[in-house]
Formats: structure tokens, C-alpha cells, sequence
């Protein structure tokens, strides 16, 4: 039968990772942490967690994590994951969402979404590493098929437009 704890602590040991967990009366006791394949978010202390015996004497495990400080707000159906910072302030989060729109968001001011090099800050100004090209845009009047830019290894300005035709 699983309990609901509060995490004191989170850390990695030589048999993996474990939380301390307190049931109320003041006396933490350790628990194996398990998260899906793939999820890497350990547990903050103050986090309600879903705790049960396991097999072994005084062995527990822990199974599921909920944040009481920050409300949700994915609807049915939706997946919306967040990262906090050590104060459990949501800092940066990406949200699947019911109608089909994915949101890659960082809820700080200077915050940047990294997309394998390519850079976006909070303003939505873009740095784009390497050269940049399109097939068929039209820009203020350019068509950017045929008005291309290098950049120099290593960032900076970039080049005048590339000739690309006669």
C-alpha cells in the first residue's frame, strides 16, 4: 500500500538514487527513487511523493512526485513538463498541447531555447549558426531563396549577400 510523503532530499549514491522522505512525524526515512525511462527529474525537497514498502525489510520505494507549490495547467489529454529552479520557481517548461501546438518556453526574462544550435531569446531574436538558406521566402521585399549570408566559424556578423544566380 503506497503513502504520501513529503521529500527532504534527493541524491545520487552507488546503488542509485534515493530520496529522504518524512510521513509527518519527523523522521525521514531513505527510499529508492524510480522515474520512467527517459525522465530526469529529480524531486525537490518540500514535493508531496508516492511512497510504498518494497521487498526487504525497512526497504521503500518511490514512485511518483507531485509539486503542491505550483499549479498545473495542461488540459486533459495535454503533457506539460517544467523545470524549477532550488526554489521551486517554474524557470523553463515545453507543453504538448490538445490541438496539436507544441511550446517551447523559458519563463525567464534572459532565458534562450537552444534547438541544436540555433538560438532564440526571450525578445524572439534568432542566431543562426553557420550558413542559413530558404527555397521559396519572401522578406521585406527579398526573396531569400536567392539572398543568402554566411556567417564566420565561431559567430559574428555575416557576410554581404551571396550571388547565387546570373
Amino acid at each position: 500500500m503506497a503513502s504520501i510523503a513529503e521529500v527532504v532530499s534527493y541524491e545520487v549514491t552507488d546503488d542509485g538514487p534515493v530520496v529522504q522522505v518524512d510521513f509527518g512525524g519527523g523522521s525521514p526515512v531513505t527510499a529508492e527513487w524510480f522515474a520512467p525511462n527517459g525522465d530526469d527529474s529529480p524531486p525537490l525537497p518540500g514535493d508531496s511523493v508516492a511512497v510504498e514498502r518494497s521487498d526487504g525489510t525497512g526497504v521503500w520505494q518511490a514512485t511518483a512526485c507531485h509539486d503542491p507549490a505550483n499549479d498545473g495547467s495542461a488540459a486533459p489529454g495535454e503533457v506539460r513538463r517544467y523545470a524549477r529552479n532550488a526554489a521551486g520557481v517554474p524557470v523553463a517548461e515545453f507543453h504538448l498541447k490538445a490541438n496539436g501546438d507544441i511550446a517551447i518556453t523559458s519563463l525567464l526574462p534572459t532565458g534562450k531555447i537552444n534547438l541544436n544550435g540555433v538560438e532564440i531569446d526571450a525578445l524572439g531574436n534568432v542566431t543562426i549558426p553557420g550558413t542559413a538558406s530558404a527555397l521559396s521566402v519572401s522578406a521585406a521585399g527579398v526573396d531569400l531563396a536567392t539572398h543568402l549570408h554566411t556567417a564566420p566559424s565561431g559567430g559574428g556578423p555575416t557576410s554581404p549577400p551571396v550571388p547565387t544566380g546570373p
